[in-house]
């Protein structure tokens, strides 16, 4: 059935990725190789799940834009010597926010030093505390004005 509806479905430009779920991955082997957007064929649930979830994570890194210097900066040319150190901590940032595994104890310790220091409003404190997943980091850290508590440590 993905066979027949492949044609009609490729090229939609909201259409990431295709996984399919069949019984008989061997019957996918030879058409499925013909349609970028056909990532992989599995018989196995938990496989398909895992392999989402990676699929998920790669996409929404992949589609956030990050940068931490502004256009006035940019245009300044005695500013222009900071743009490397400044692309490093980028990245060691990025990597920290998105790809750090940190427990339910980390969460609990930000969470108090954020009440006790009054670094961001209590409203924005219980939505960080009972919303936060790590697939919203960026959501988290630029709607909840995490950063400029962040960036004011820096």
């Amino acid at each position: 059935m993905a066979q027949y509806i492949m044609p009609l479905i490729n090229d939609i430009p909201q259409l990431h990725s295709v996984y399919i779920f069949s019984n008989n991955e061997s019957q996918h082997e030879e058409w499925t190789t013909e349609w970028q957007k056909i990532k992989s064929v599995h018989t196995n649930i938990d496989d398909l799940c895992h392999v989402l979830k990676i699929g998920i994570k790669q996409f929404n890194q992949d589609s956030i834009p990050m940068s931490f210097i502004t256009v006035n900066e940019m245009a300044s040319t005695g500013n222009l010597n900071q743009l490397e150190p400044t692309f490093m901590y980028t990245q060691i940032f990025k990597d920290i926010l998105l790809d750090m595994k940190h427990d339910e104890q980390a969460i609990k310790q930000f969470i108090d030093y954020c009440r006790k220091n009054n670094s961001m409003s209590p409203i924005s404190i219980d939505h960080f505390e009972t919303n936060y997943q790590a697939q919203s980091a960026i959501w988290c850290y630029t709607s909840l004005n995490i950063y400029s508590m962040l960036n004011y440590a820096l």
